[in-house]
């Protein structure tokens, strides 16, 4: 089982915050693969489901996809009420699966690691089978970098997550960037003069940034199972790649 957790805030406060980039990722893939219903445990909301991923080359699956083995073929009347997620047709075949556990901690940003402890004992999940998305202010707006292990660059959810379970997690670093006049400071620049940071993964998403956001959090759903299958620099090809066009 992989248990794939997405960082963020609880409340309708916070759901449109840049911090909350990793809470909106997981309920995309939760959406793109058909997850189970969202449920209150391990302190944060819980989906179940499979993600089916291919060990060798791309596929196109029939249908919309629900973690069956094997190609699971919808009626044509099935296929026009559910129609499948846009990205998936051309980079996935149905060679395997892998079992997934979505986790939304609502301990608040600073003690995720709560959250993601409680659900590593309850399935014996070990820390290289755990997979965090979260924002990164360092890299570029819909941007894509995922590395296992490492430091937690600042980011309290990662730092909670440490402490809790060791660094051997998956990281996937997700770019929201930095405003224009958030900067080291500089002799002579006042403190009005600067965006704190805190106030800007705070703040929502713009209407111009939400037009790059809804398709960068499409394409992580999309090729998501490249990182299951070992691949992850494939994921972060793929995505790049959309993102340009």
């Amino acid at each position: 089982m992989w248990l794939v957790v997405g960082l963020g805030n609880p409340g309708a406060r916070y759901a449109q915050n840049r911090h909350n980039i990793g809470y909106m990722a997981a309920e995309e893939i939760s959406a793109a693969y058909s997850f189970g219903v969202w449920q209150k445990k391990f302190h944060g909301r819980i989906a179940e489901g499979k993600i089916p991923f291919s060990l060798e080359g791309e596929g196109a699956p029939e249908g919309r996809m629900r973690g069956t083995r094997g190609h699971l073929k919808l009626s044509n009347s099935e296929a026009a009420s559910s129609p499948p997620h846009p990205a998936l047709r051309a980079t996935l075949s149905l060679q395997g699966e892998g079992k997934v556990l979505l986790l939304l901690p609502e301990t608040y940003m600073n003690e995720s690691g709560r959250a993601v402890q409680a659900a590593c004992t309850f399935h014996k999940i070990p820390p290289e089978n755990v997979i965090v998305l979260h924002d990164e202010i360092e890299l570029a707006s819909g941007k894509i970098r995922i590395k296992q292990g490492g430091g937690h660059g600042g980011h309290n959810g990662l730092k909670s997550i440490d402490a809790a379970i060791g660094q051997n997690y998956w990281r996937v670093r997700l770019g929201i960037g930095r405003p224009p006049n958030l900067a080291p400071a500089k002799a002579g620049v006042e403190n009005g003069e600067r965006m704190d940071t805190a106030d800007y993964v705070l703040s929502n998403f713009t209407a111009a940034e939400k037009k790059w956001l809804a398709p960068f959090l499409k394409s992580i759903a999309a090729h998501f199972p490249l990182l299951l299958s070992g691949h992850p620099s494939e994921l972060m090809n793929r995505v790049t790649l959309e993102m340009k066009n």
